[in-house]
């Protein structure tokens, strides 16, 4: 089974302009200029793969919306992208009022949980759930199945021959061997020929993903909730309102996870 890193240096783009800012020698500016340089090239290379995996993933929905049978396909056109990811839990604090009070700074407010989960062409989902939920890769990857039987279901009963999930690095839920053996089930049960693993290191891990993470806290940000129902309902709302490619709109709500630990 075949996995693939996204490379790049793990500095960030700011430190190299703290750098740049402070003052030094003609050739050390040019060594540290030279550095962020190919700091950005390579992160435009991570950016540029990461889009041609979401294009694939297009094109595949498209094709088979078009009656394409999926067997009859080449297989290097034959690939689904998956992000997951996490929303900031801040956003997230209960009970959340409007009404700005200070009674609230001295209030221990536990936080909801919101896993996201975008496969390009094939659905859009928003995990919730409550505050004791503990953030572990059993809930993760009941995510990401959940999302790739909308794929199998949009590709009418059928998967793709190359399947790739991308995560950030967080060794807790998404980078360790318990996601490497579900893989390699996928890859052994013969559900998909190739699995590959796209872990974009610090600094390149802005995705699309991410913006759509963005919008939704500012929509939620105009609301009153106390439990996760609540938020289903809000980020629920959300979608139904966003607009996004036919594939992506078959597959696009938000659901309440009940998670136990085994």
């Amino acid at each position: 089974m075949p996995v693939c890193t996204l490379k790049a240096k793990v500095t960030e783009p700011r430190s190299f302009k703290q750098r740049l800012r402070k003052v030094m020698s003609p050739a050390e500016r040019t060594r540290v200029l030279e550095d962020y340089i190919s700091h950005l090239m390579l992160q435009w290379q991570d950016r540029e793969a990461d889009l041609r995996w979401a294009e694939l993933s297009w094109s595949l929905s498209n094709c088979v919306n078009s009656s394409n049978l999926l067997h009859q396909m080449e297989r290097n056109l034959s690939v689904v992208l998956v992000r997951a990811d996490g929303l900031d839990q801040a956003k997230h604090k209960v009970p959340r009022a409007l009404t700005k009070t200070h009674v609230f700074d001295r209030l221990w407010r536990p936080a909801l949980h919101c896993h996201m989960v975008w496969s390009h062409g094939f659905g859009l989902h928003f995990a919730l759930s409550d505050p004791d939920t503990l953030k572990s890769t059993n809930n993760n990857w009941e995510c990401i199945a959940r999302m790739l039987d909308s794929v199998y279901h949009g590709l009418q009963s059928g998967f793709p021959h190359h399947l790739v999930i991308l995560q950030d690095n967080c060794s807790r839920e998404c980078k360790n061997g318990l996601i490497l053996s579900a893989c390699t089930k996928l890859v052994a049960l013969n559900v998909a020929s190739a699995v590959t693993l796209a872990y974009p290191l610090k600094g390149h891990t802005h995705s699309p993903l991410d913006a759509v993470g963005g919008q939704a806290v500012v929509k939620c940000s105009g609301y009153e909730f106390d439990t996760a129902e609540d938020l289903v309902d809000i980020y629920s709302k959300f979608l139904s309102q966003s607009i996004t490619d036919a594939g992506t709109a078959r597959s696009k709500f938000a659901y309440k996870c009940t998670w136990f630990e085994v």
